[in-house]
């Protein structure tokens, strides 16, 4: 089962009814959260072309959260309490690679816990600052505006909170390096000019022109590539 998504996250806000909490909302475009009622209607799943499916439980739990249909849904189990004290940075990479696996293959994924209100939540907002660097009241923001009902326990929230502050150190260390790798190529082909120069190298200059148009080349490809991505 696949199914085509947008790669926009971001989507309108619902029109929230009390009755909704026992149902499944798509969060951001390919991703739904819900509660356990939503992992066992096969028909529902069906019809919103879901493919993977992630249950977030504790051990206590594993026997009514589990894997309803094996045969017919990829499945992500992951042991999580909802506790303050529940680290859930440590299990983000798993989840993360789950999902983006599932997203590169056009799939739908349905995250859920027991309620919906907490863990299922805090693992897509967590998500989506990894994804879309926004910061992590941003991100809470945007899952309830599809899924209205959610209470991220405290201790979730400032996990939220330090792992904004992770994502923007990693973009940043990236982005320094970038900016570290283009000084160094242009430093070697202005050592390059100077000794062309010095020898008196006319082929420099046609050289350093492709160079330039190359890299000219390369940003249009990488600027198309960001358009399409967001």
């Amino acid at each position: 089962m696949t199914g085509q998504h947008t790669d926009t996250f971001e989507l309108p806000q619902l029109d929230w009814t009390y009755e909704m909490r026992r149902e499944c909302q798509e969060v951001v475009s390919g991703i739904w959260v819900g509660p356990a009622e939503s992992g066992k209607n096969l028909e529902n799943l069906l019809r919103l072309d879901i493919s993977s499916i992630v249950v977030l439980r504790s051990p206590c739990e594993a026997l009514f959260l589990k894997p309803r249909f094996p045969d017919q849904f990829q499945y992500l189990v992951l042991d999580v309490h909802d506790r303050q004290d529940q680290n859930l940075i440590s299990i983000y990479p798993s989840f993360r690679d789950f999902v983006d696996a599932s997203r590169v293959q056009g799939q739908r994924v349905l995250i859920h816990d027991d309620g919906g209100m907490s863990r299922a939540p805090a693992m897509a907002a967590m998500y989506v600052i990894d994804k879309r660097a926004l910061k992590f009241q941003d991100a809470i923001s945007m899952i309830q505006y599809r899924r209205y009902c959610i209470h991220i326990n405290q201790g979730f929230v400032r996990q939220l909170k330090e792992f904004e502050a992770v994502c923007l150190a990693r973009d940043q260390y990236k982005k320094h390096q970038q900016t570290g790798e283009s000084a160094k190529e242009m430093n070697t082909i202005k050592a390059a000019r100077r000794r062309r120069e010095e020898n008196g190298d006319s082929s420099f200059e046609a050289s350093d022109n492709w160079r330039q148009q190359k890299r000219g080349r390369e940003e249009m490809e990488d600027e198309e590539r960001d358009a399409m991505e967001t």
